[in-house]
């Protein structure tokens, strides 16, 4: 079974025409693969260097990892007991102070960013570090 994206694909190398949802779909590929996550424009990877407002540095030997500061804070509020009664105890309000920092260590680069972790989503944070440590091995 032919998926439509592949049908499109076939009808374009038929008529030589690409068909306005193809154009679509290709226009919106190329704005998701450009697009980065704001807190992540300083740093980059280009092959086996990782590259900063700092400069470049070669990631040879490097680790990375993502570590964790803070807490997550949960309280009782006055809405919430006068709303939900005894319940309310179980539906607390949470609060995340936590700071994220990104910690890269090798021979040749020692770089820390910290990150809050309202303004970060953390498991692209993490998938990052993963990526420099495979550029670095």
């Amino acid at each position: 079974m032919r998926t439509l994206r592949q049908r499109m694909e076939d009808k374009e190398r038929e008529t030589g025409k690409t068909p306005g949802l193809l154009r679509l779909a290709r226009a919106n590929e190329r704005s998701l693969a450009t697009q980065k996550a704001p807190w992540l424009k300083e740093l980059s990877i280009d092959g086996r260097t990782l590259k900063s407002k700092d400069g470049e540095h070669d990631l040879a030997g490097a680790t990375a990892r993502v570590e964790t500061a803070g807490q997550i804070e949960q309280r009782v509020t006055a809405a919430r007991l006068v709303t939900l009664g005894v319940f309310a105890l179980a539906a607390k309000k949470k609060r995340d102070n936590r700071d994220l920092f990104l910690t890269v260590e090798g021979p040749h680069v020692a770089l820390v960013r910290q990150y809050s972790a309202k303004d970060v989503d953390e498991a692209e944070l993490r998938q990052f570090a993963a990526d420099i440590n495979q550029a670095a091995a």
